[in-house]
């Protein structure tokens, strides 16, 4: 046999013939490694992720949704430390807009804030529209405790839908960045990352937030087990999903009835709709009819509405220096003397319309503080 013969573009026959059978086990071993990941349930890793071990102080919980850790699943979640001085006044007004700008695309806020003065922060949020959650203190595990001692108040931590850290430092415009790219990447809450083959028909249903209807068709599959198991199990995956969905939202609606009522009335308003016909939606709906002839619950939404426009006017009046001269403090009251009086005159009127509401309590002790002292 020739050299030609022996070899086949410069590989020996017997080389060769080697690296066909290892090329046909290498192509063999992925499909087998699917086979069994495809029959393992798929791991929820949720909870040990960096979110998921968040530490949020309950019984300093301050203003605004109180929310749980459980809460936060599948969400994109910025932390903001902020204090009272001007940087971190100027920076709330801007965490604001965030918030509701991207609120209803995946985005919780979560702010901490040292100050025990609950008066001195409520002030402060209403006046800037601000209503997402206020702790004395959070914790996100592994955060760089170092990095925020050195650059102090305002600093911000923006987590990923996983659990991950994607921005620890103080405000900018690469913030919002990192919150725009975590958002892109969130999968669906109710849908996960998991390929759906046989549930069309469900998952039409839950793009469409037509959750009642995706619960039953969730249930007929179920019947249909021995039809079709594949069916049968992605339905069940999207059942369970759908009513932890339906579970946390409850949840938060009823931790939300004293801090933020609006909030409890807006869930509850949402849980019923999304769940039109089914127990579920039947009982918020109940609970939305309840809370409607509620008198006491409803002055609340409407007093803290009230509250809220009265405390921006008051945020646009500074407040006047102790050793102002004489001209200074005319020139004061003159351009703020109006306002003055009619804040004065609808807190009046508020607290003959709603007395005994801690609201109203709050926004004239704000009033009398912008106040000149008297000598």
């Amino acid at each position: 046999m020739n050299d030609s013969a022996k070899t086949l573009f410069g590989w020996p026959a017997t080389g060769l013939l080697a690296l066909c059978l290892l090329a046909g086990a290498a192509a063999a071993a992925p499909e087998k490694a699917d086979d069994e990941a495809a029959a393992e349930p798929e791991k929820d890793a949720w909870p040990a992720s960096q979110a998921g071990r968040m530490e949020l102080k309950e019984k300093e919980h301050i203003l605004g949704v109180p929310f749980v850790v459980e809460d936060l699943r599948q969400k994109v979640v910025l932390v903001f430390y902020w204090d009272q001085n001007a940087k971190c006044l100027e920076m709330l007004g801007t965490i604001a807009r965030l918030d509701a700008t991207y609120r209803r695309k995946g985005l919780v806020v979560i702010s901490a804030n040292k100050n025990r003065q609950r008066k001195v922060i409520v002030s402060a949020m209403k006046a800037r529209g601000a209503d997402f959650a206020v702790f004395a203190e959070v914790e996100v595990p592994g955060m760089d405790k170092t990095r925020l001692a050195k650059y102090k108040v305002p600093y911000c931590i923006v987590l990923d839908h996983t659990g991950k850290v994607t921005y620890e430092h103080p405000p900018s415009s690469k913030m919002v960045g990192a919150i725009q790219s975590a958002l892109s990447r969130r999968p669906n809450p109710l849908t996960g990352t998991r390929k759906y083959k046989k549930s069309a028909g469900i998952l039409a249903r839950i793009r469409g937030r037509r959750l009642g209807e995706a619960v039953k068709l969730c249930e007929q599959a179920k019947e249909k087990q021995g039809e079709d198991a594949e069916a049968a199990e992605e339905a069940a995956v999207l059942m369970q999903n759908i009513q932890r969905h339906a579970k946390q939202l409850a949840g938060l609606a009823e931790r939300c009835k004293e801090k933020a009522p609006h909030v409890t009335q807006d869930l509850l308003k949402q849980l019923a709709k999304e769940f039109a016909g089914t127990p579920q939606g039947k009982e918020a709906d109940e609970k939305v009819k309840l809370l409607a002839k509620d008198e006491a619950f409803q002055n609340r939404i409407k007093v803290d509405r009230e509250c809220r426009a009265v405390f921006r006017a008051l945020a646009r009046v500074p407040k006047l220096a102790g050793n102002a001269k004489d001209s200074q403090k005319r020139s004061w009251y003159r351009t703020y003397g109006p306002l003055l009086r009619s804040v004065k005159t609808k807190i009046a009127d508020m607290k003959k319309k709603y007395p005994d509401v801690a609201e109203v309590d709050d926004l004239e002790e704000t009033f009398l503080g912008i106040l000149p002292a008297k000598k």
